[in-house]
């Protein structure tokens, strides 16, 4: 399942950022990156999903413990795209 940053939004810790699935920009998740590494042009992340039009990945509601997911993606050319998956 291909994932592309929706915004031109920093990934690093404490920031909400948007990713839309590559081929469907209707399904959207939003993500608190809790943990930031980049090395040798790819970047890894994991955080919390903190609202989700994509059914594999569910946001928590109020009171529930919040739904991490981890994400793997490369620059290709002016996009961020790779991977997001529940943790």
């Amino acid at each position: 399942m291909a994932f592309e940053l929706a915004y031109d939004l920093s990934i690093a810790v404490d920031n909400e950022v948007v990713f839309v699935k590559s081929d469907d920009w209707h399904r959207k998740v939003r993500v608190l990156i809790t943990e930031c590494q980049e090395e040798h042009g790819s970047l890894s992340f994991t955080g919390h999903s903190l609202g989700s039009s994509y059914p594999p990945i569910k946001a928590a509601k109020k009171d529930e413990i919040p739904v991490v997911v981890k994400g793997r993606f490369q620059r290709q050319g002016d996009k961020l795209v790779g991977e997001l998956t529940p943790a």
